[in-house]
């Protein structure tokens, strides 16, 4: 029982650690823009930093789309 456990344990291990190898080398980094006149309104992020951003642009077929994400 306790080798099946260790397999099952194993394999799981094996094939998370393979798929994010995967992804990471697909990944998409865009470059984060930070709200630098944000303090003088006052807005901070919870830890008192100032806000940023990421946006990526669209182009070819998709110019009039982009992608926009916060980070909490």
């Amino acid at each position: 029982m306790e080798m099946a456990v260790t397999i099952v344990i194993a394999t799981f291990a094996l094939l998370t650690c393979a798929g994010m190898s995967a992804s990471i080398t697909d990944r998409l980094l865009v470059n984060m823009t930070i709200v630098r006149r944000a303090g003088i309104l006052g807005a901070y992020c919870l830890d008192g930093s100032l806000p940023a951003y990421h946006i990526h642009r669209g182009f070819g077929a998709g110019a009039r789309n982009w992608l926009l994400q916060f980070e909490s």
